[in-house]
């Protein structure tokens, strides 16, 4: 049995009929993966065969792949075109600092495996935080540049957890990060990630509990007191009344007109 394993994964002429057979028949879509990861160096260190495999598999993980490999760029771009992301981090050095290679793998945060320099790149990052706003953790040396916050944050707000605390405290900012498309739910509550002034900003506040009325709860005792204010809120719902300051709370003619 040892000898018959040891002939099956180091036999070349075995490997190309195990990726043949899947090609045709369709069977087993996984076999590239545990054959790879059994096989010996010789064979991980294939071109010929892992493109065979690609083409049997529709995909290859670059990991199991040799370092001479791994620093193939034809290879590499077509396994990246079929998964991208987070297989740049097997790539080689070279290529972690490949633009084209890098540009491949972005939809899946991964500029986070890129070299310094491409992290650096200001058409690179614009690309990364387009298609990967979350890709702003990775990013230290934008995180205070309002152009490139305002890209990940107008995309996902969530993204607003790795920006500067200067740029928390920008209005402009602030509003993009809660009118993005991302659900509140995932990133819920939402105005405690914001400088406390924040808080007391009218635009900005509305704009959250428009979105989720639950921001009130952390909206300033100010606003919370702000007659105008929170009869707005409470026409836009009537659950506002649940946040209504103490101050309105006492106030027989406010509450009288809201009808409690």
């Amino acid at each position: 049995a040892k000898d018959l394993r040891g002939s099956l994964y180091s036999d070349r002429d075995i490997a190309f009929a195990v990726f043949q057979h899947s090609l045709e028949e369709e069977y087993n879509r996984h076999s590239n993966f545990y054959y790879f990861a059994m096989a010996s160096d010789a064979l991980r260190d294939d071109e010929e065969l892992a493109w065979k495999a690609l083409e049997s598999q529709g995909s290859l993980h670059l990991s199991l792949l040799s370092e001479r490999l791994q620093d193939n760029k034809e290879l590499v771009l077509k396994i990246m075109e079929r998964s991208p992301g987070s297989m740049l981090n097997h790539a080689s050095v070279r290529l972690k600092d490949d633009a084209d290679v890098v540009r491949a793998s972005l939809t899946a945060c991964g500029i986070q495996y890129a070299s310094d320099r491409l992290k650096k790149d200001d058409e690179i990052v614009r690309a990364s935080l387009a298609v990967s706003p979350l890709s702003l953790n990775y990013l230290p040396d934008y995180q205070d540049n309002k152009e490139f916050v305002l890209i990940a944050v107008s995309r996902n707000g969530g993204s607003l957890d790795a920006v500067s605390e200067r740029l928390k405290g920008d209005t402009e900012v602030a509003i993009a990060a809660l009118q993005s498309p991302t659900p509140f739910t995932t990133w819920y509550p939402v105005l405690h990630i914001f400088p406390a002034f924040i808080t007391k900003n009218k635009e900005v506040v509305k704009v959250a509990y428009m979105k989720n009325l639950g921001s009130l709860e952390f909206a300033d005792e100010e606003l919370l007191n702000d007659r105008d204010f929170m009869l707005e809120a409470f026409e836009h719902n009537a659950q506002a009344h649940l946040y209504f300051g103490e101050k309105l709370t006492s106030d027989i003619g406010f509450m009288l007109r809201v009808g409690l």
